[in-house]
């Protein structure tokens, strides 16, 4: 009877610990907030993704470890969120998407992820795109943003609306 060799993720020791590469980009991961969000790359975002599912699910997630952590498909998964939201330029939209994701969607639903594959699913960026040109849609009743209310400060400006 032949023995079955045991297939290790390459990412792994032989004692099963992650190895040097893995373990730096495991502390990058958890480093992420030190940058500012509009300079975040995809680690930054998956290192976000992996922070408010820890806050959420009380436990790490459990990464792959296998191939270079830079080509692991964690983060091929961001990727392919950040292209399907078309945020290659702006990380905040990416930040703003993740957050929207777990707030109105995975905590409320008390769902459980397996995969970081469920943040590109297309119903979903549908869903906060369409929610998100609701937000930009100036109406009367639109908080006027901060810079705006300032500028109009600085000119002394005062009208009375009468109807």
């Amino acid at each position: 009877m032949a023995k079955e060799k045991i297939r290790k993720p390459s990412g792994l020791k032989s004692d099963g610990t992650p190895n040097v590469h893995w373990k730096r980009f495991k502390n990058r991961l958890i480093e992420y907030s030190n940058k500012p969000v509009s300079s975040w790359t995809s680690e930054e975002i998956l290192g976000h993704i992996l922070k408010r599912y820890r806050e959420f699910s009380g436990n790490e997630f459990t990464l792959s470890y296998s191939g270079a952590p830079t080509k692991c498909s964690e983060i091929y998964c961001t990727n392919r969120m950040i292209h399907a939201l078309g945020s290659e330029n702006n990380a905040e939209v990416s930040k703003e998407y993740i957050d929207w994701v777990f707030d109105t969607v995975i905590i409320p639903q008390n769902i459980s992820i397996n995969s970081i594959a469920f943040f590109f699913t297309s119903n979903l960026i549908q869903k906060f795109k369409a929610e998100a040109r609701k937000r930009r849609k100036l109406t009367r009743a639109t908080q006027l943003p901060a810079y705006i209310e300032e500028v109009t400060k600085t000119l002394d400006i005062n009208y009375i609306w009468r109807f």
